[in-house]
């Protein structure tokens, strides 16, 4: 069955990874703590609510797992390259930094150990950072697809369901190391991920819903989202940070994020409508490439402040500052757009 695309989706992924340029860069002059603790649990949510019903959990394993890791292969094997020619021409070609960057592709994750204060081992050295989500998707889809069936079908294996994987969540919060492929958050990817799927099968967001949707609730529900998570302490799900230490922590981040994640999207929902959304619209249909390889072009492309010898001040007071970023975020952008554009007519060709 062809699944139709939905345009507040795509606007909400959009602006999604923009928002992940914004952190990986320059960051966010306010309520940054609001922007991290949904924008990467709203990537899994959407990717459960456009589940459909008509595969075996095997077949949708596979197939998922086929999507999600040949371009991480792939992407990988690009900023090894780069590392490598880089590495040959600084005349820094050792076996470390042959060997390292591999393995730490391997294990997908930013660090060996949860306190990233002191000594520790550091992985993802190929400016491929944000690829952890990718593997991270794929280790919480296996959790997701085995028992997706059961949460849609009955609602006390639903509930169920969701209290175990909160109190795994919760029990890894201990764990002294961030494990190979986000295996101790896949528990949270999967619930994001039925939690999109339950709503996705009820269409939430739905234009009989959309009929009862009141701006001024939602943007007053904003306000005190934002003020809410802004006293937590730092948020980052990709190496365990949840805004509090232990089990409440856990409990806290999830509930925190799936009340981002449902106020972003009606928030997106209600903007569809305008015509300048578009723009979104297109963004959104190529987050992978954009999530790979930002980081890699902002070291080259913030070069150029340093190349044309920019007199503004680099810090947020300045206006310039802003512009500067957000000029290359459009470059970065449209430089991925581009690339998803040349490998799709090469692989057509091949076909």
């Amino acid at each position: 069955m062809e699944k139709k695309r939905l345009d507040f989706l795509d606007i909400a992924k959009g602006i999604g990874i923009i928002l992940v340029l914004y952190s990986h860069s320059c960051g966010f002059p306010i309520f940054g703590n609001a922007v991290v603790a949904f924008y990467m649990p709203l990537f899994f949510f959407v990717s459960g609510y456009v589940y459909r019903e008509g595969r075996t959990p095997a077949e949708n394993i596979k197939r998922k797992l086929k999507q999600l890791l040949i371009p991480y292969a792939g992407y990988t094997f690009l900023l090894y390259a780069e590392h490598i020619l880089l590495a040959v021409i600084k005349h820094e070609l050792t076996w470390e930094n042959i060997i390292m960057p591999l393995l730490g592709a391997l294990y997908s994750r930013a660090a060996l150990y949860a306190d990233m204060t002191g000594d520790n081992v550091y992985f993802l050295l190929l400016s491929n950072g944000p690829l952890w989500f990718i593997t991270a998707m794929a280790s919480g889809c296996v959790i997701f697809y085995l028992l997706v069936e059961r949460f849609l079908k009955n609602k006390k294996d639903m509930i169920v369901i969701t209290a175990v994987l909160t109190a795994i969540t919760a029990i890894f919060t201990y764990c002294p190391y961030l494990l190979p492929w986000s295996l101790d958050t896949a528990s949270a990817v999967a619930l994001f991920m039925l939690m999109g799927a339950k709503l996705g099968q009820i269409q939430y967001f739905g234009d009989e819903n959309k009929k009862q949707f009141n701006i001024i609730v939602v943007c007053l529900a904003t306000l005190v989202y934002c003020l809410v998570t802004q006293v937590a302490e730092p948020i980052n799900m990709s190496i365990r940070e949840f805004g509090y230490d232990g089990i409440l922590g856990a409990f806290w981040f999830l509930a925190a994020a799936s009340a981002g994640v449902l106020i972003f999207l009606w928030l997106c929902r209600y903007i569809e409508k305008f015509r300048w959304t578009r723009i979104f619209i297109l963004i959104g249909k190529h987050t992978y490439s954009i999530m790979a390889l930002h980081i890699l072009l902002f070291k080259y492309l913030t070069k150029v402040y340093y190349i044309f010898n920019m007199q503004f001040e680099f810090n947020r007071g300045c206006i310039w500052y802003w512009v500067y970023w957000t000029i290359l975020f459009a470059v970065v952008i449209v430089i991925c757009v581009a690339f998803d554009y040349v490998l799709d007519l090469l692989f057509k060709k091949r076909r």
